[in-house]
Formats: C-alpha cells, structure tokens, sequence
C-alpha cells in the first residue's frame, strides 16, 4: 500500500521486447547446444521461431486473445514465452548445473535474463491496449463526483 499513490510505469513497446527475447534466446539456445542441453536449446529454438513466424494456434501456438484484439507482435510475444519457459518443476532448466565454474557462471547469467525477459514479455503480452485514463476507463464530464 506504501507505493499505491506511485504513478504507474509505462511498459516499453511489444517490439523492443521481442527484439531482447530474441537476442536472449538465441545466445541461451547456442549455450544449451553447445553444452550437451540440446533438448532445452530445443524449446529455445520454438521460442525463436515463434517470435519470427505469423502467430498461429495450430500445434503449441495459442490463441489468448479474441480475433483483431492484439497485435501480431503480441500474439508472438505469447507464443514464444509459453515455448520457451523452461524454469520450475522437476527436471527443468533450473535444475542443470556444470562442474566448470566459467560455463556455470554463463548458465546462470543467460537464466536470469531469460527469466526477467519472458516475465516482462508476458506482462506486455497481456496488455496489447492503451491502459484507461481513469480509474474505470469511462468518459468523464468533469462533474462526477469521486466519493
């Protein structure tokens, strides 16, 4: 409740975001091949592809949103974080570890910014419209009264 008065930040472009999780999950894919992880690099791999194909609900694709609701980039967004995740459970990413410290160190590093960015991907997923101007996203005349 300390941060209820804080004005509320806007979310960066669904564009920019696409843009970092592709990056992101192009470096993690080469790491997971690279390292003997090439059923992870996998899921990496369809998150990129489903970043750089048309959105789809065919297959894994999904369809969150009603038709002409979102853009294609938000459509991607959610398809390629729903491909991608790979944290929590037993037997997922998080659980892999390397006995050499260097390539350890890079593992956690790409998780961490993977993790952050699909978090953020899917947050600006899920807002593909302009968030309302007040409190209900109705029309105001300047006389109503705030009680």
């Amino acid at each position: 409740m300390r941060n209820a008065n804080q004005p509320e930040q806007p979310l960066p472009a669904a564009k920019e975001v696409k843009e970092h999780l592709k990056e992101a999950l192009s470096r993690i894919s080469a790491f997971a091949h690279k390292n003997d992880c090439g059923n992870f690099g996998e899921c990496f791999d369809r998150g990129i592809n489903a970043l750089t194909s048309s959105p789809s609900i065919t297959g894994k694709g999904y369809s969150i949103f009603p038709e002409h609701y979102a853009t294609p980039e938000h459509h991607q967004l959610i398809n390629a974080c729903q491909n991608a995740w790979v944290f929590g459970g037993m037997g997922s990413w998080n659980d892999v570890g390397f006995n050499d410290n260097e390539v350890h160190k890079q593992y956690e590093a790409l998780s961490n910014e993977l993790f952050d960015l699909i978090n953020l991907a899917l947050v600006v997923a899920s807002n593909p419209l302009p968030r309302p101007s007040n409190r209900f996203g109705l029309a105001s005349n300047g006389a109503n009264r705030k009680w």
